[in-house]
C-alpha cells in the first residue's frame, strides 16, 4: 500500500491529525506532508482549520445519502445573479462539500445561466435545484419564458429549432448583442462532467465524456438547464478558457467545435443544405474543429460545400478535421484538390 492511500486510512480512522503528526507517522518531510495535504484539500476530502501554528486538519464531512435543495427567485426582485448564487452557496453548505475546482466552476455555470434568464427568457421567475451526493454535484436551473431556441430561430429566422440548437452549440450565438458575447453557454457545455440545455422538444448537451448529441425530449416550456461536476474535480476553468480563447488566439473567442453527428443514428452526410446548417456562425471563427466521429461518409455535395465553396468565401479561417476515417478524409481532400484544379 502505497503512502498516500496509507494517510487517507490515517484520516478515516482518527478524523483529525496536525501535519507534525502526519510527518512523524509516515517519516516524511514537511514539504512532502504539505504536498498531500494540499491535494486531500483540492479534492475536498480534509479540511484546514485555523490559519495558525494551532491549525490542525480534519476530515470533511461526507455526504453519504442524497441531500437536496430547491430555491425558488423572482426575476424582479432576485436581480443580480451573483447575489442568488450566494445564497444557494450558504444555504447549501457548497463551499464545503466540493473542492475549489468544483466551486469555481459551479459559481461560473449558475451565474451565467441565472444572466440568461434574467436577460433573455421574458420568464418572471426562475428556479434552482441542488442535489449531492457522495461523489456527485448537480443543480438544474430552470426558468419559464419564451425559450433559448424559440429565442434564436425568431432571432436569427431560422426554420426550425433544431438549426437554432446547431447554432448555439458553435458559440457567439446570442440575442442580444448589445450586452452579451455568446459565450455561457459554450464554456459552461465545456467545463461540467455533464450538461444539457432543454427547451420545446429538443435538448442539448452531453453526458460524461462523451461526444455532443441533440435529442427529442418531452415538452419543456421555457428554458431547463442541468449540469452536474464532480465533488472532487481537476478541471480548472482557466485551462477551458485557454483552449478556446487562450494566448493563441490573442485571449479572445476564436475556436469552435462542430460535432457533425450530434448524437443522430444518421452515419452518412450528403447534401449541401446539411453542410450549410452544420456551418452556420462558423465564420464568426479564427479555427473551426470538425469532429467526424460516428461518421462512416461523406458525400461530395456536402464536402464540396465546406472544404470548397465555405473555404473560399473564408480565406482566413483554418477547418481542422478530428476523428474522421478514410472514407471521409480521402473525400475532403478529392474536392479541395478538384477545386485547385479548376481554379
Amino acid at each position: 500500500m502505497n503512502t498516500e492511500k496509507k494517510i487517507l486510512e490515517l484520516i478515516e480512522h482518527n478524523g483529525q491529525f496536525t501535519s507534525a503528526e502526519l510527518q512523524e507517522k509516515f517519516e516524511i518531510s514537511r514539504a512532502m506532508a504539505h504536498k498531500y495535504l494540499k491535494k486531500f484539500i483540492e479534492e475536498g476530502k480534509i479540511e484546514k482549520i485555523n490559519s495558525t501554528r494551532n491549525s490542525y486538519y480534519k476530515k470533511t464531512d461526507r455526504i453519504t445519502s442524497s441531500a437536496a435543495y430547491v430555491f425558488k427567485f423572482s426575476v424582479k426582485k432576485d436581480n443580480d445573479e451573483s447575489i442568488s448564487f450566494q445564497k444557494i452557496s450558504d444555504s447549501s453548505g457548497l463551499k464545503r462539500i466540493v473542492n475549489k475546482n468544483s466551486y469555481e466552476t459551479a459559481n461560473y455555470i449558475i451565474t451565467e445561466m441565472i444572466n440568461n434568464v434574467l436577460e433573455h427568457s421574458k420568464s418572471v421567475e426562475y428556479k434552482v435545484k441542488l442535489s449531492v451526493d457522495s461523489y456527485n454535484v448537480n443543480f438544474e436551473i430552470a426558468d419559464f419564458g419564451i425559450g433559448v431556441f424559440n429565442s434564436i430561430r425568431q432571432k436569427f429566422d431560422l426554420p426550425t429549432e433544431e438549426d437554432a440548437a446547431i447554432l448555439l452549440m458553435k458559440g457567439k450565438t446570442t440575442t442580444y448583442p448589445e450586452r452579451h458575447t455568446g459565450e455561457g453557454i459554450f464554456f459552461s457545455m465545456k467545463l461540467a462532467d455533464e450538461y444539457f440545455v432543454s427547451s420545446g422538444k429538443i435538448s442539448l448537451g452531453h453526458y460524461s465524456k462523451e461526444s455532443p448529441l441533440m435529442k427529442q425530449v418531452r415538452l419543456i416550456r421555457g428554458t431547463k438547464v442541468f449540469f452536474s461536476l464532480s465533488r472532487s474535480s481537476k478541471r480548472r476553468i482557466q485551462e477551458v478558457f485557454d483552449k478556446f480563447a487562450g494566448k493563441e488566439f490573442d485571449y479572445k473567442f476564436n475556436k469552435t467545435k462542430v460535432t457533425m453527428s450530434l448524437g443522430k443514428s444518421v452515419k452518412s452526410l450528403i447534401s449541401r443544405s446539411e453542410a450549410k446548417r452544420l456551418m452556420a456562425g462558423a465564420e464568426k471563427f479564427k479555427v473551426i474543429e470538425l469532429d467526424f466521429k460516428g461518421i462512416k461518409e461523406m458525400g461530395q455535395g456536402f464536402a464540396h460545400e465546406i472544404f470548397v465553396n465555405f473555404k473560399k468565401t473564408h480565406k482566413d479561417i483554418d477547418i481542422k478535421i478530428i476523428n474522421a476515417n478514410d472514407i471521409v478524409k480521402k473525400m475532403s481532400a478529392h474536392v479541395a484538390e478538384e477545386n485547385q484544379v479548376d481554379n
